[in-house]
Order: structure tokens, then C-alpha cells, then sequence
């Protein structure tokens, strides 16, 4: 096996998340395709598996969150940021980001992300049986839509 790939087992276990979950997320096409083995196993790049309090990731957060012009780790920060400029919570967030993009790839941004709330809204309203994640649970908005 290739040192920069993992196991289905090495990524729930780093992630949390049950291997069924990401099963069930590659054939929904949420997760990007992983390798395989000649035996058929499933290798997964280490480089989309981020475990929280990953050094590196804590580090490489930090210093992007610096380059923003209002730096925000608490929401106590955001507030004082408002206060200061006068300014809402969406003016702020706004002026942050647009320090990244231009408003045209945010808008683009926020609207792939309706869509993607409305379609998982849709199935979830639309979609019988249970619930992905081997606990067993029922799904029961499809029934309460009716």
C-alpha cells in the first residue's frame, strides 16, 4: 500500500464517522472517488482526511484566519468588529471574504450552497427507509411531508 493512502477503517477511525457513513457518501458522490487495492479495497488520499487539533491544519487555519481584515476566532470578536465598524454580522463576514474573492465568485458560492441545502431538504422530505450510518434509524420526514 502506498504511504499517502489509507484504509476505509484508518479514515473513520481518524474522522469519527462510520465506515458505512462514507460508504454510503462515496456512492452519493459527497466524498471524491478513493484508489483501489487489486483486491478492490477502497485507499484513501490522506490529504481530505483533516483531524481536529492536526497541528499542521490548526497552524495553516491561524495563519489564513490573519490575513482577513477582521479576525474573528470567538464570537466575542465578531461582535467587537460590528461595534467598532458600525457594521452588521453579514457586513463583516462580507468584507472578510471579499478580502479573498470577488463578489461574484461569493455569490456563485452561496447559491452551489442553497442548491445543495434545497436538494438534501427534497430527499430527505422524499426518501423512505432508514438512515444511513448503521444505527438504525428510521427516516421520517418523507412520512411527516405527506
Amino acid at each position: 500500500m502506498s504511504d499517502d493512502r489509507v484504509t476505509i477503517g484508518k479514515v473513520a477511525s481518524q474522522t469519527g464517522c462510520n465506515i458505512e457513513t462514507i460508504r454510503y457518501d462515496e456512492k452519493e458522490s459527497l466524498l471524491p472517488p478513493p484508489g483501489r487495492t487489486e483486491g478492490g479495497h477502497r485507499l484513501y488520499s490522506v490529504g481530505f482526511v483533516v483531524k481536529e487539533g492536526d497541528e499542521v491544519h490548526d497552524a495553516q487555519a491561524k495563519e489564513q484566519e490573519n490575513e482577513f481584515p477582521f479576525p474573528i476566532d470567538k464570537t466575542v470578536d465578531l461582535l467587537k468588529w460590528c461595534e467598532q465598524e458600525n457594521a452588521s454580522i453579514d457586513e463583516i463576514v462580507m468584507r472578510n471574504e471579499l478580502s479573498r474573492r470577488s463578489r461574484v465568485e461569493i455569490e456563485d458560492a452561496l447559491d452551489e450552497i442553497w442548491l445543495v441545502m434545497k436538494q438534501a431538504a427534497f430527499l430527505g422530505c422524499h426518501s423512505e427507509g432508514v438512515l444511513p450510518g448503521g444505527l438504525n434509524v428510521k427516516r421520517r420526514a418523507a412520512s411527516i411531508n405527506q
